[in-house]
């Protein structure tokens, strides 16, 4: 019982004598605790808000792949075509030059190479352009992000589904005609070309085909990737922008909230030192 009393005693004293320091250190003490509690709260909400333009960000750069590469793979896929294009154009005005100097002793070509040959030129390439007109459509509905965008896409995969179908007849019109003219393996050389005469009709239709997926490539491919890249550049540089911008209002909230505390601690002082210079003067 009587060191408790001591203790209380000695604290007393010591307090009384400490006073004015003991205060100050308090303020100090409250003043750095409350800085600290405003400064970690103005980053933590500032950098929250950094946090969301950045993952939209992640978002648009991986969109961004997906624009680039359809761009590049369209550009490809219109060049091959225009290739295939170009080389059957100029095959056929070689062989019917070869043909008009044909006689029935003397034959420099034949329906095998004009027809038969040509034939699966332009159906690979049909193929593979009907496959890239599918992964568009898919990459197009995996970066949309209106309303507009659905619609255009279900619009170009109508369109899509109507050449799939007529690549499926023209395959199924050319084994129907192989079935039904496919000559025995002894048969005449006449009759075998009357038999590749008649991809004649097939390679006319994939011509025809091929020019439409083409135009699918311009119309579809080319507008729509290149609006998507182009609305992805102008996000990313207005959320790097928007980044920037409160990045800055971090850094003058935070001064701004270390002047006011500075502000309130200077004036605690003052009236401290007021309060106690009275009391002073009082004891006197």
């Amino acid at each position: 019982m009587l060191r408790l009393s001591t203790l209380k005693a000695t604290l007393f004293t010591i307090s009384r004598k400490n006073k004015l320091k003991v205060l100050k250190i308090i303020n100090l003490l409250l003043f750095v605790t409350f800085f600290a509690l405003i400064s970690s709260s103005a980053s933590i909400y500032f950098e929250r808000k950094i946090d969301e333009i950045e993952k939209k960000n992640i978002i648009s750069e991986f969109n961004n792949l997906i624009f680039s590469n359809q761009i590049e793979r369209t550009s490809s896929n219109i060049k091959f075509t225009e290739r295939i294009l170009d080389k059957y154009y100029e095959t056929d005005s070689f062989l019917h030059i070869l043909y008009t100097m044909s006689s029935s002793d003397l034959n420099f070509y034949n329906e095998r190479e004009k027809y038969y040959d040509m034939y699966f030129l332009l159906r690979d390439r049909a193929i593979t352009n009907n496959s890239e007109m599918q992964r568009s459509l898919g990459d197009a509905m995996m970066i949309s992000d209106k309303v507009e965008d659905i619609e255009k896409i279900e619009k170009y995969n109508d369109i899509y589904i109507k050449l799939d179908q007529k690549l499926s007849e023209i395959f199924a019109e050319k084994n129907l005609h192989e079935a039904n003219n496919s000559p025995p393996e002894d048969a005449s050389k006449n009759e075998y070309n009357r038999m590749f005469l008649g991809f004649e009709r097939f390679n006319k239709k994939l011509i025809d085909l091929l020019i439409e997926q083409s135009d699918f490539f311009l119309s579809f491919n080319t507008k729509f990737f290149n609006d998507k890249k182009n609305e992805a550049q102008i996000e990313i540089t207005k959320s790097l922008e928007r980044i920037q911008f409160l990045s800055k209002k971090e850094t003058q909230f935070i001064l701004f909230a270390f002047l006011i505390q500075v502000i309130i601690f200077v004036t605690v002082q003052i009236f401290e030192l007021t309060f106690e210079y009275q009391s002073r003067n009082k004891k006197k």
